[in-house]
């Protein structure tokens, strides 16, 4: 099934776009999930403010997130 995506105008910053814990680490972080709390706030930020990014709509970033979860969780496809 085809669908129409908008042309991408705004380039996205690379460390939006596959998550790094290490770029994304606190050293006040309790627990490694602040990491990428704080990357997944990055990214709904940044698509928010530029809706014609590679990122996405809403539910594209939702679901790249969600799979990106799920991969460091060990949950299989």
């Amino acid at each position: 099934m085809a669908r129409h995506r908008r042309p991408v105008r705004a380039a996205t910053p690379p460390e939006l776009l596959m998550f790094d814990p290490a770029e994304w680490a606190n050293p006040d972080d309790e627990a490694s999930w602040q990491a990428f709390q704080r990357w997944q706030d990055a990214r709904r930020a940044y698509g928010k403010a530029h809706p014609d990014s590679e990122l996405g709509s809403a539910l594209d970033r939702m679901r790249f997130e969600r799979r990106v979860q799920g991969l460091r969780l060990g949950w299989t496809q």
